[in-house]
């Protein structure tokens, strides 16, 4: 039906923009790919009455787009609330609060039909002026709203049962676990007012192993909620994502440059979208072309990776400086050592014998438990899943081949910076430099140090 939505919509000479079509900052909707078993898991769940769900995935498989188009697609009503590191509770309730403002006063709707009683409405416009009263700005201060006694999460869960309407959380593994305690919580309250408005619930979205996170924080929860998760894109899907998007702005990719754009993306939508993006910028295109239709080639595509590693490279920084922030109870970077592990081998995907072996070789001591409390830390939200772990295979593998490749290029920095640091007598043993495509550099560098002792920090 959408497909032929959107032919109709072309008929009728609509044009899209390269940013419609390319959204690797937001939800996909004209490039949306259907997912089959997630979106039958996912309708069951909203339907099943009392239900709360949670959505989780690693960052950029497409969770947030997931559940936005099929909500879309059902008319459901839902709002949507995201959550950073410092978001508190009362914050959340009062986005929510505020974001159900078109639904009572302007009384809009995506969904057939609802019918707010007046005692209900009368409650909201209450709650909403005693927020509007408390806010008093001047010249110097503004004063934060507090959360009134009126709005309590029994109550938001009655206005948005009374509407018909999902509240959707995003990034709720973002923030602190006392929060998170709350936010179990209120799951329950709205799970508990189901029984009287059957669709009052909630979908959170969380990176993976949120959903543990949340029940470690109610032992109650886990019966009451569905766990859904979306897995990285297929190949297929990721070539959907591009087969939609040059179709919507007549333009072609090489079979090169498909593949190359397939691998880069490593099952991430949002890198696809990123790269197709800086594709069609690149060559100025911010629109669909007319009847001839352009196609990108290899050396197009260099540009796109090269622009698209340039606006990340302050990005890439802040990841792998949170990868490797040395905890307090601990003198040594034992994540840095990980990292440069995994880029010293110089195979894609890798075992924890395989890792334990490679950081053995440089620290012949190191721990199992150490390295087993590394891995678990690297591939969570705690430090920005740099590294990701396969099930099926159980190796392990860098997230984002964009981010191995700043990795690389920051080991490589760092190890001349220390040797210029050094100022001893040196015996070089070995010295490589691996140029791979794409620009990937790897450097290995044994060094044996006479005289003083060695530096701790040197690798």
């Amino acid at each position: 039906m959408k497909i032929f939505r959107l032919i109709s919509e072309r008929l009728r000479g609509k044009k899209y923009t390269v940013y419609d079509v390319f959204t690797p900052a937001s939800a996909a909707k004209l490039t949306f790919v259907e997912r089959t078993e997630q979106k039958n898991d996912l309708l069951k769940a909203i339907k099943t009455y009392g239900r709360q769900i949670i959505i989780y995935g690693y960052t950029g498989s497409g969770k947030t787009t997931l559940v936005t188009n099929i909500l879309q697609q059902e008319k459901i009503n839902f709002v949507t609330t995201s959550c950073e590191e410092t978001t508190t509770i009362n914050q959340i309730i009062l986005s929510a609060f505020d974001k159900l403002n078109p639904y009572y006063i302007e009384e809009k709707s995506q969904s057939t039909k609802y019918k707010i009683s007046k005692e209900l409405k009368a409650k909201y416009l209450g709650i909403e002026a005693k927020l509007n009263g408390e806010i008093n700005t001047d010249n110097t201060t503004t004063l934060k709203r507090i959360l009134p006694v009126q709005l309590s999460p029994q109550r938001l869960a009655e206005f948005f049962g009374a509407i018909n309407c999902i509240w959707v959380i995003e990034d709720f593994h973002k923030v602190k676990n006392e929060e998170r305690v709350r936010l179990a919580h209120i799951m329950k309250i709205f799970k508990d007012i189901a029984s009287k408005d059957k669709q009052t619930k909630i979908i959170a979205i969380g990176a993976v192993g949120s959903p543990r996170e949340l029940f470690d924080s109610n032992k109650n929860l886990k019966d009451r909620v569905a766990e859904i998760y979306v897995p990285l894109m297929r190949e297929e899907e990721i070539k959907s994502i591009m087969s939609k998007g040059k179709n919507l702005l007549r333009i072609d990719f090489s079979e090169k440059v498909e593949e190359k754009i397939i691998n880069l993306s490593n099952g991430l939508a949002s890198v696809c979208h990123h790269l197709c993006l800086n594709l069609c910028i690149s060559q100025r295109i911010d629109k669909q072309k007319g009847k001839t239709r352009m196609q990108f080639e290899s050396n197009d595509l260099d540009l796109a990776v090269q622009k698209y590693v340039k606006e990340q490279s302050d990005s890439f920084k802040a990841i792998y400086d949170r990868a490797t922030r040395i905890e307090e109870d601990n003198q040594s970077n034992e994540w840095t050592t990980v990292i440069n592990a995994m880029l010293g081998l110089q195979i894609e995907e890798i075992t924890y014998t395989e890792l334990l072996n490679e950081i053995r070789k440089i620290k012949p001591f190191f721990q199992k438990d150490h390295l087993t409390y590394c891995l678990e830390q690297l591939t969570s939200p705690e430090r920005d899943e740099v590294l990701r772990f396969d099930d099926d295979s159980k190796k392990y593998s860098f997230s984002n081949p964009f981010f191995k490749v700043y990795a690389m290029m920051r080991l490589e920095r760092d190890l001349k910076h220390r040797l210029q640091k050094v100022n001893k007598t040196i015996n070089v043993g070995s010295s490589s430099i691996i140029i791979h495509s794409w620009g990937e550099v790897n450097t290995r560098i044994d060094i044996e140090v006479k005289g003083e002792e060695e530096d701790n920090s040197m690798e």
